[in-house]
């Protein structure tokens, strides 16, 4: 190998150092790509209906801390509600709150629809839910 003047050879050192920064930044980028789709998911679904068993179409359940946690609007005919979001569960200290119009709102225990817990957090939430006519 020839150099022209001012030009240095480069050691192996280089090259084994620029290498290894290049696998580092791949794996890095693929750990970021694993945990990313990997985030732990929160879930609420069930059915919301009235007294007389008949599903409600419009309506909404939320479990509150007493900030949101989560939130379902009902949608359909059959009166379900399915909905999630990235990130931890919901404390079991919160609430389940149940709205629809012409209906009694209900409040209960969140912590008592919860069939999937992880230690103090709930990440899924099952719920069918009767709700009384307003007078």
């Amino acid at each position: 190998m020839t150099l022209r003047a001012g030009q240095r050879q480069r050691g192996r050192g280089y090259a084994s150092r620029r290498s290894r920064a290049t696998i580092l930044s791949h794996l890095g980028i693929l750990l970021l790509l694993t945990l990313s789709a990997c985030d732990p998911e929160a879930r609420l679904h069930g059915r919301l209906t009235g007294s007389d068993g008949q599903p409600l179409p419009v309506g909404e359940i939320r479990i509150e801390c007493p900030q949101l946690c989560l939130y379902a609007p009902v949608h359909g005919d059959r009166g379900d509600f399915d909905d999630s979001k990235i990130g931890d569960g919901c404390p079991l200290s919160c609430r389940l709150h149940a709205t629809s119009i012409g209906h009694r709102d209900f409040v209960a225990s969140a912590s008592a629809y919860c069939v999937k817990r992880e230690g103090a957090l709930c990440s899924e939430f099952q719920a069918n839910i009767k709700l009384e006519p307003s007078q």
